[in-house]
């Protein structure tokens, strides 16, 4: 397993997502992510859906959907699938590992404009991501 390390992992991949199946909270949404296995005999890029993933979304670490926190945690969903379902077709991540929950790390932006979901959030007033020790 990868562990991820903030700023300092490379890009281990660059895919398109194909589909988001769904937005689980504010920093996490899972996905199906689209990548390539080889060439066939004409060279032809052989493509393969893998199974659907969460993905953590980098850089940022909204509020949970509980407690005290709850009514941020709920806005910060809202802001996410907003953000997603503007970008049905040109969603594509940047994966960094996985995270100590087996999730993957990644920078979800948008393959038109190049704006980052991280981004928009942040924008929007959510926290950034802090490592913990």
């Amino acid at each position: 397993m990868t562990t991820f390390v903030a700023g300092v992992d490379p890009v281990i991949s660059d895919c398109e997502i194909t589909r988001i199946v769904r937005c689980l909270d504010g920093d996490t949404i899972e996905g199906i992510r689209t990548g390539h296995i080889g060439y066939d005999d004409d060279d032809e890029l052989l493509r393969r859906d893998r199974s659907p993933r969460e993905l953590r979304i980098l850089g940022v670490d909204t509020a949970e959907e509980k407690g005290a926190t709850r009514a941020a945690g709920e806005r910060a969903t809202r802001d996410t699938e907003r953000w997603l379902a503007a970008r049905p077709y040109t969603l594509r991540a940047r994966c960094y590992g996985e995270d100590p929950f087996g999730r993957i790390v990644a920078d979800v932006y948008d393959a038109e404009t190049g704006e980052t979901l991280t981004e928009h959030l942040l924008a929007l007033g959510h926290p950034p991501y802090v490592e913990r020790r």
